[in-house]
């Protein structure tokens, strides 16, 4: 059996989402290898063989090299008024763009909190949430605003 790796391993060292490294892998041509294993509970999981794995880093390493990675994490209150537990996590390079966009359909929207990172942290504010909150949309979340917003601003605190 070669020795695979498991694209969620591949996909944080690279700081892609699963998904996107998937579309990587489409585009470049490269083949995962499907596998039950036993810490998946029998499902059926994407592997990367050896070769597969160093050519994404290369190709990654690369792509990368000299960019800057800033990214705007940001947190809004869609409806303040009907749903005060409610927020939106989301990333941008252009915030301001992506405000005016949600102003259409939501005029109230309250902005709450913006971070401005490095783009490979931008999980880790999702990953907050998704821990102390009901998942409710892609990037929605019912939460304990208040509670959720210090604990951003300490990730943040530690981060930058």
């Amino acid at each position: 059996m070669p020795n695979l790796t498991n694209i969620s391993v591949v996909a944080e060292e690279v700081g892609l989402s699963k998904s996107n490294l998937l579309k990587l892998l489409k585009k470049l041509n490269y083949k995962t290898i499907k596998q039950r294993t036993l810490e998946s509970g029998n499902q059926l999981c994407c592997f990367l063989d050896a070769d597969t794995y160093s050519k994404v880093l290369e190709y990654r390493s690369e792509f990368t090299k000299g960019i800057q990675h800033k990214s705007i994490v940001y947190i809004v209150r869609p409806d303040k008024e009907k749903r005060p537990d409610r927020i939106k996590v989301g990333f941008s390079k252009d915030f301001d763009g992506r405000l005016k966009t949600y102003k259409t359909i939501c005029p109230d929207i309250e902005v709450l909190r913006i971070y401005e990172l490095d783009k490979e942290m931008e999980m880790a504010f999702l990953n907050v949430a998704t821990k102390n909150g009901k998942r409710v949309g892609v990037e929605v979340f019912d939460i304990q605003v208040e509670d959720f917003l210090s604990k951003c601003d300490s990730l943040y605190d530690v981060l930058s």
